[in-house]
């Protein structure tokens, strides 16, 4: 009977742990006959109770270490997805292949820079930015304390001026003096150009000279002086339009032959002038001596740039009209730095004029050479604003002095220069 009993209560044991553990109740509660779940669980899997512990065949129970459920670790917030980080090879260090040491770099020899020609700027062979215009023919009598006596004090002035804006006033002054026999309209051309440059320009003819009665040399240079005063006048308080047209602080004096000794001597005499340029300039006497003066002999005494044009074919024969003695060469020597010497090859005395053809005898017994008048006149226009835009208004001329223009006209022969 108690057996009966005992394996009824047994067999209902088994019916609840199999309840429990198919999810029909806690594990840990009690079944009917006061036996826990974990016991039923223990015989289920073949493990008798031992009389100790109140089981049938007096097994030990044996329980199992409480399970603790594991916490999960905290996962790190995910971090915004910026794609898989790229995978870094690493080479075993035997297979590192070895770099070799830097050598230095091998020194190359600085090579100087090419240095540029000198550049031509401004053309001078052409016509300056200005208008040119013209004061009507002007007579004014200079004062005898110049040297001139009666009416070889008269003389007629043509004056040229700029107009236009391009170059601003006032203008330097310019005094073109002529040759012996020759008058003021043969060189036109020369006072056109230069005007246009911005310069005014007096040309003056003197009035009853000749062979038998012609004013000294010394004469000459002190009425070109008398005439700078005269331009300063008619600028300070004269009528228009020379009235504050001129600047006479910074004079240039040219002139051909013997307009270019009476230059030099004015240079030698008055401060203001500050450029000379002589056309084939010569220190000869007039034609029936009288008043000897050497302009070459001064030279030293003036502080003025000089420059002079000089011809080779006029030097000799009969009646040499630039004779070697006393010719442009013997200027340039005797004058002190800047100075520049032209020698335009195959060239003529008289073949700086313009229209020469209607010069008569005068103009005949000179010598002419293979150049071209209109290539001596223009060269000598170039020269003649090269020169005067260098000292007075300080203009780069290095093209015409030793650059481009200079070489090109050198390698051709057309010209021979020297410079100091």
């Amino acid at each position: 009977m108690k057996r009966s009993l005992w394996l009824g209560g047994f067999g209902a044991l088994c019916l609840c742990m199999v309840w429990a553990c198919e999810g029909g109740g806690p594990v840990n509660e009690q079944t009917a006959d006061g036996s826990s779940a974990v016991e039923y669980q223990l015989e289920k899997a073949g493990v008798e109770s031992s009389p100790e512990s109140g089981l049938p065949d007096g097994t030990v129970e044996t329980r199992p270490e409480p399970q603790v459920e594991a916490t999960p670790e905290p996962q790190p917030e995910p971090l915004a997805e910026f794609g898989p980080e790229p995978s870094i090879e690493v080479t075993p260090e035997s297979q590192v292949e070895s770099v070799p040491e830097p050598q230095p770099e091998p020194q190359v020899e600085a090579q100087p820079e090419p240095q540029p020609e000198p550049s031509v700027g401004k053309d001078y062979s052409q016509s300056g930015p200005m208008m040119v215009s013209a004061v009507p023919k002007t007579d004014v009598t200079l004062a005898s304390s110049t040297g001139c006596s009666g009416g070889l004090c008269k003389v007629s002035l043509e004056i040229s001026y700029p107009s236009g804006t391009a170059i601003q006033g006032p203008y330097p002054l310019a005094i073109l003096s002529n040759g012996f026999q020759l008058t003021s309209d043969r060189y036109a051309s020369y006072a056109k150009h230069l005007s246009s440059w911005g310069y005014v320009v007096i040309r003056w003819d003197t009035t009853g000279e000749s062979l038998l009665s012609s004013l000294s040399h010394a004469a000459l240079g002190k009425m070109i002086v008398a005439l700078i005063g005269w331009a300063d006048q008619q600028s300070q308080s004269g009528k228009a339009p020379l009235k504050g047209l001129i600047d006479t602080t910074k004079v240039y004096v040219l002139g051909h032959s013997r307009g270019g000794k009476a230059s030099a001597l004015a240079a030698q005499e008055d401060a203001r002038i500050t450029v000379f340029l002589g056309l084939d300039p010569v220190d000869s006497n007039p034609p029936l001596g009288g008043n000897r003066v050497s302009a070459v002999a001064g030279m030293s005494k003036t502080k003025a740039a000089i420059a002079v044009i000089g011809t080779d074919k006029s030097s000799g024969g009969f009646q040499p009209c630039a004779p070697t003695a006393e010719n442009y060469t013997k200027f340039y020597e005797a004058a002190g730095a800047p100075a520049w010497e032209i020698l335009i090859v195959n060239s003529g005395h008289m073949q700086f004029i313009d229209n020469k053809s209607t010069c008569g005898f005068t103009c005949s017994v000179c010598s002419n050479g293979s150049t071209t008048d209109a290539k001596v006149q223009e060269l000598s226009r170039t020269i003649m604003v090269a020169w005067a835009e260098k000292y007075i208004r300080g203009a780069d001329i290095s093209s015409y002095l030793t650059g481009s223009w200079r070489t090109t006209l050198e390698q051709s022969n057309q010209i021979k220069v020297r410079t100091k």
